[in-house]
């Protein structure tokens, strides 16, 4: 029977089969050490119970820098008699990339637990009661973010001290997310604020002898089950904002605005980049430029020659009110450039750029890091040329990369 078989044909077989032989071990190995890799994890965490939680959605740089801080508070924390926080992450791809791989090495290297099944499927259920969860949907896809957060809030709801907190800047989350909690408890807690409040603090002012019972109602109510979507763009953005503001730092958006008079300065801001980040930076701009004492100019550019046409439909009335001056509303110019002719590499972008007001701030989001640093580093060549010397700021999305 086996000489009617082709000799290549049993050849190729016998190769099979000594591979098989070879890797056999290691295959073996392999699926082991991954075995034990995940029930060390489930006995770390089942040793960890009483500490409060802190999970994460995915294992990503975002995830990891917020890991990091969270731990760094509590190191900070001198008079800190709780236990060192618990750090978690879910859906962990360690083996698919590289990059999986070194996420999750640092991870470990804090001390973080990592599952590579998604935190929606770990049962989390039999943490102590006295301890805190914070449950967080920080993927890079904002969808998944939106189906993580919706499975937590109905697997959690019932569950004191626990906080889910989705990062989301999709106004539509607003909508899904505002059904997680019961309407007739949020109702009843809302009431209740509203009532204990308006006895604790008369006529808007807070008494001296309230202070103690209204923080314990307060601490009380953070007792309950809570839901928050993060706006991450809206959030640096204003991060940015509130701190110059503040601070008014030399380099800044309002301490480097131009001085017209001693009552009046002048913020000359280009935008470079109308995206998330650049869109809400020249909504938030105008917004605090309310402020007595100061105007806004705004050239803003972008390649995509819809651009103008999608901010007028966003944001119709910030458009219409560009240019007028009524009192007690903000004063500001926008001038818009779209289209392929204003990318930053063009001789049009730098000739419109020469023969516009003198910049005191730039904000520059095109979406890449190296788009925004190849960005950066013409536009302060451009600077140089004409003796400007604007602020520069731009969104940088990794670590490695600092602030230009």
């Amino acid at each position: 029977m086996l000489d009617l078989i082709p000799v290549h044909v049993t050849r190729v077989y016998s190769v099979v089969l000594s591979l098989l032989f070879v890797l056999d071990p290691i295959l073996t190995f392999g699926f082991v050490l991954t075995l034990f890799q995940g029930a060390a994890s489930w006995l770390r965490y089942g040793l960890r119970l009483s500490r409060d939680l802190y999970a994460f959605s995915e294992l990503n740089e975002k995830s990891l820098t917020l890991g990091k801080s969270i731990l760094n508070a509590w190191e900070n924390d001198a008079g800190a008699a709780r236990k060192k926080p618990l750090i978690l992450y879910g859906g962990v791809k360690k083996n698919e990339d590289p990059k999986g791989a070194e996420l999750a090495y640092r991870a470990k290297s804090m001390g973080a637990i990592c599952f590579d099944r998604e935190l929606k499927d770990i049962n989390l259920s039999h943490q102590c009661k006295k301890a805190s969860i914070k449950l967080f949907a920080i993927s890079e896809d904002e969808h998944k973010n939106h189906e993580d957060g919706l499975a937590l809030a109905e697997k959690y709801r019932e569950r004191p001290k626990t906080n889910l907190l989705v990062f989301t800047s999709a106004p539509e989350s607003e909508i899904l997310f505002a059904s997680t909690a019961d309407s007739k408890q949020k109702k009843q807690i809302n009431d209740t604020i509203d009532a204990v409040y308006s006895r604790l603090v008369p006529n808007g002012e807070l008494l001296q002898a309230n202070e103690d019972e209204l923080k314990q109602f307060l601490d009380a109510a953070d007792q309950l089950f809570h839901v928050r979507r993060i706006n991450p763009v809206r959030s640096l953005i204003d991060s940015v904002l509130y701190k110059d503001a503040r601070s008014r730092r030399k380099e800044g958006v309002f301490g480097n605005a131009r001085v017209i008079s001693e009552n009046e300065k002048q913020i000359s801001a280009v935008i470079v980049g109308l995206g998330q980040y650049g869109s809400e930076m020249l909504k938030a701009l105008c917004w605090f430029c309310q402020m007595d004492g100061y105007s806004l100019n705004i050239d803003a550019f972008d390649r995509d020659d819809q651009a103008e046409s999608r901010l007028r439909a966003a944001c119709p009335e910030l458009m219409e009110m560009s240019g007028q001056t009524i009192p007690g509303e903000s004063q500001y110019t926008i001038q818009i450039h779209c289209g392929e002719e204003y990318a930053v590499d063009t001789n049009s972008f730098a000739e419109t750029l020469r023969s516009i007001l003198e910049p005191t701030y730039v904000l520059v989001s095109l979406g890449s890091d190296m788009e925004n640093i190849r960005a950066v580093m013409r536009l302060r060549m451009l600077f140089e040329r004409q003796g400007w010397q604007p602020s520069i700021d731009t969104v940088v999305y990794s670590p490695k990369i600092k602030r230009l």
